[in-house]
């Protein structure tokens, strides 16, 4: 389980895993800036968050506070961004294989967020959707991969 705090123990944002059994809280991340969306690999190794950048219903922000995908791994505390962009990214959800991630942004040639299949690389995305009048959102995925939802408001 995780959540975003911004006053348990700390003046920064982060997100913490619960254990049910026992209630340990830990802080698995910590950060100035807001994060939002906490998603766990399929191995349990790895986060993937948003970071930072202008609220879930500004999709369509471009500039240098755009909300950014980020991935840590757990063990090490190593911290990257999935993909520069100064485009908002948003809800990265790893795939079952856990070799890439699904996220809403704006990308290569559309002008409209979408949801992207990018790897872990970074390198290559793939539109999963081709929408141009309304963003996706809150997409979410079945554990084994083969169900994607999101909502979407028409074309």
């Amino acid at each position: 389980m995780c959540s975003s705090d911004l006053s348990r123990d700390t003046h920064a944002f982060s997100l913490y895993s619960i254990d049910l059994k026992t209630h340990a809280v830990k802080r698995l991340t910590n950060d100035e800036q807001a994060i939002r969306f906490g998603n766990w690999s399929p191995d349990g190794k790895s986060i993937a968050y948003t970071r930072a950048g202008q609220p879930w219903w500004r999709p369509w922000y471009r500039g240098s506070v755009a909300a950014q995908t980020v991935l840590t791994e757990l063990s090490t505390g190593k911290t990257h961004s999935l993909i520069k962009t100064s485009t908002q990214q948003f809800n990265p959800l790893f795939s079952a294989d856990g070799k890439s991630i699904f996220q809403t942004m704006i990308y290569g040639n559309s002008n409209t967020p979408n949801l992207w299949r990018v790897p872990l690389d970074g390198k290559n995305p793939t539109p999963v959707t081709h929408y141009a009048t309304d963003a996706v959102r809150f997409p979410n995925m079945a554990r084994n991969g083969s169900l994607l939802t999101y909502l979407w408001n028409g074309d």
